[in-house]
């Protein structure tokens, strides 16, 4: 059940919901099909407004939360204090723009998933609960406990709920361009200031001795990180980049832009496999390699490069078992985890989160949860991430790029997951950007169910 939408720009917007063509038509449920001129929904211009604010208040927020983790916070004034209130303001602005179209057009309120609802709103008690264990262990006080709490559960709220409601896949693919861009000139920066032996900007130092690419590169691997303090921070955020190329290669029409798009996936490709963090590279060849194998109809083209991938993916594990008694870094990750696993015995039901800006990282979302929100936090997270994965299924397999967006997504919370923790750490740019690609992911099937419900009004 797919739709392709095309959507003209002036004072409105008209929206053609079209399956598969019969006699330039559109085929309909038990074999009905209809002229392609039928089945179309006229948007106002203020809704049109409301719509690229919230998408441009998503572009502001990520491009913040990118400044306070870069070398440039202080020199530009952007403390991690100062970004938390600018980021809690623009989800009060979205959820205030969501108010305002629900009041403009009584069909964006009858939008609404009652089970999605549920899960969001028991995941945030959880959170909220887990504010009394942080104090009383003198992890953060009062007021601050609960502002990170707000802090983890507004993402959620605004991009995993709201931004499928309100926004169309014009406004997602203007976001997922933007942050394409931004990558691209920030690997381009990148190479500058290796080639320039620039090893600070605005009196703070970028250059960074963390990870494998000093130990490969000497002096050189020192700036790959660019402006990011911790490669594997950056290798998290790029990791996500590549799953967004088709959806923004769908949304552009002239060669210009297509080429642009492809540039820049070679650009974050190249920087990523230079950052060296193995989870990030591993979940990004596995997602390659399983996309293709869930399209019912494979081309030579699209089995060659799983079958690539999967030798590269091969090579790569290969390697990695054999240096897994001597790599420090996983030796450290090991026992990182068995100490986490202790305070977890201690507090089976939650110790709360950390400081806001001391965020400890428990290299596992498995483990961070269950620290952080016990065992009753794992088990509803789990499932809320599950609901939202699940739900879209079969309106994501119809299409090549959101197929890979799915797939991605999967691996990210299943396998990336294992080693890493991102997701629902508040000031990580990559937490955002996969609330977004996950609400980009669920509004397909509010666009089917859409399309349906303005094609039988029309036969009606």
């Amino acid at each position: 059940m797919t739709y392709s939408v095309r959507r003209n720009t002036g004072l409105s917007v008209s929206i053609d919901y079209q399956r598969h063509s019969v006699d330039n038509g559109i085929e309909l449920p038990h074999g009905r099909s209809i002229a392609p001129s039928e089945g179309r929904l006229e948007e106002s211009l203020s809704e049109i407004f409301v719509r690229n604010f919230v998408s441009v208040l998503a572009i502001v927020d990520l491009l913040f939360l990118l400044l306070c983790k870069s070398a440039l916070d202080n020199a530009l004034f952007l403390t991690s204090k100062g970004t938390v209130y600018i980021d809690l303001a623009i989800h009060l602005c979205i959820l205030g723009a969501d108010v305002c179209l629900c009041r403009i057009n009584l069909s964006y309120a009858k939008r609404q998933d009652p089970i999605l609802i549920g899960l969001i709103s028991i995941f945030a008690l959880v959170v909220f609960c887990s504010v009394p264990a942080a104090v009383s262990l003198g992890v953060e006080k009062l007021p601050n406990a609960i502002l990170h709490a707000l802090l983890v559960v507004s993402p959620v709220i605004s991009y995993g709920y709201i931004c499928p409601r309100i926004l169309n896949r014009r406004n997602f693919m203007a976001i997922f361009a933007a942050v394409l861009l931004v990558f691209s000139m920030h690997a381009l920066l990148t190479a500058g200031l290796c080639i320039s032996d620039t090893t600070a900007i605005a009196g703070r130092e970028i250059v960074s001795d963390v990870g494998r690419a000093p130990v490969f590169f000497g002096h050189s691997g020192t700036f790959v990180p660019g402006l990011c303090w911790n490669p594997n921070t950056l290798a998290i955020a790029l990791m996500m980049l590549p799953a967004v190329v088709p959806i923004v290669l769908d949304g552009c029409k002239s060669s210009w832009a297509r080429l642009s798009a492809r540039v820049a996936m070679i650009l974050i490709s190249c920087h990523l496999l230079l950052t060296f963090s193995r989870a990030a590279i591993f979940s990004v060849l596995l997602s390659f390699a399983l996309w293709p194998l869930l399209s019912a109809s494979r081309s030579r083209r699209t089995v060659f490069i799983s079958m690539l991938t999967i030798v590269f993916l091969g090579i790569f594990l290969v390697q990695q078992a054999l240096n897994l008694t001597s790599d420090s870094s996983m030796l450290a990750r090991i026992d990182i985890w068995k100490n986490e696993c202790a305070g977890i015995v201690l507090n089976p039901w939650g110790q709360g989160l950390p400081a806001l800006g001391a965020e400890r990282m428990p290299h596992s979302l498995i483990l961070g949860s269950l620290q952080y929100f016990g065992f009753q936090g794992l088990f509803v997270f789990s499932l809320l991430l599950g609901y939202q994965l699940i739900k879209p299924a079969r309106s994501a397999l119809q299409s090549s790029s959101s197929r890979l967006l799915l797939v991605f997504l999967a691996s990210v919370v299943i396998v990336h997951g294992t080693f890493e923790y991102f997701i629902g750490h508040p000031l990580l740019f990559a937490n955002s950007l996969f609330w977004i690609m996950l609400g980009y992911l669920n509004l397909l099937p509010l666009e089917d169910s859409r399309g349906l419900a303005q094609v039988e009004a029309r036969r009606v």
